[in-house]
């Protein structure tokens, strides 16, 4: 079982004051309840907030629905857990067992098939990338570069230790053009 070394929890009582500190804040793991207000689908909608951001992210409910399911899995969250089992299952140990496959799957850098988020935004703007970072591997989390370096395990091991959890993309940039000088006039 993976283990983190420090975590820190953070509550809050409602949808508004999720969204608000999700700006601010990033985020290794998110856990939502489906209803957060009116509307029901509060947790789907930060499911879909989260949905080019790196946490992982696990939605539970007292009311279970395979559409909402299916839904809640397409945006990307790692599970959909029921607040009462059918199976009788305890929901503590649920999710205590999907956060510690969801730890251990990012920790060996596994997407399951999806197209990581940072790397589409890398892809976006690898022409600025290039021109800041020639020639060494940068690190982008969360739409940010938060590391760059010539030495790829250097990198990889500084990442694992500052985000035990979170996957940063990392993407090798080709050495710049050394520019000719022109001769003076």
């Amino acid at each position: 079982m993976h283990r983190c070394r420090r975590y820190e929890v953070k509550r809050l009582g409602n949808y508004k004051e999720a969204v608000d500190l999700l700006d601010r804040e990033r985020f290794d793991v998110v856990v939502t309840d489906m209803v957060m207000g009116v509307t029901g689908r509060e947790g789907l909608q930060i499911v879909d907030k989260l949905a080019r951001k790196s946490p992982v992210t696990i939605v539970v409910t007292a009311w279970p629905q395979l559409s909402v399911c299916v839904e809640v899995m397409r945006l990307g969250a790692w599970d959909y857990l029921a607040k009462q089992p059918a199976d009788g299952s305890d929901i503590f140990e649920n999710l205590l067992k999907s956060l510690s496959a969801a730890c251990e799957c990012r920790t060996k850098c596994c997407e399951g098939g999806r197209v990581h988020p940072d790397m589409a935004w890398a892809e976006d703007h690898y022409e600025e990338l290039a021109r800041g970072y020639a020639g060494k591997y940068v690190a982008v989390l969360d739409r940010e570069v938060v590391g760059s370096d010539r030495n790829y395990p250097a990198l990889a091991a500084r990442l694992r230790s500052q985000f035990p959890v979170a996957l940063a993309a990392i993407v090798r940039l080709p050495p710049g053009k050394k520019r000719r000088r022109e001769p003076a006039p």
